[in-house]
């Protein structure tokens, strides 16, 4: 079963999505399409996940603004 998480968007406009895929497993997927990546995380914490989440898009805020 997958299980949506939260979304959002990065400083480079990429569309951010944390999936729950399994137990202690999720998935980062950034951006859309051909430039699509997908990150996996196993046993992995809940809380984890979502700093790895916050990162993904915090990341990218920052470098834009350098």
């Amino acid at each position: 079963m997958i299980q949506y998480i939260t979304d959002g968007r990065n400083g480079k406009d990429e569309r951010v999505i944390l999936w729950r895929t399994g137990e202690y497993t999720y998935e980062l997927d950034i951006g859309t399409g051909i430039h699509k990546k997908n990150i996996k995380f196993y046993e992995t914490e809940y809380y984890d996940a979502l700093e790895q989440f916050d990162a993904a898009i915090n990341n990218y805020q920052s470098m834009e603004s350098v």
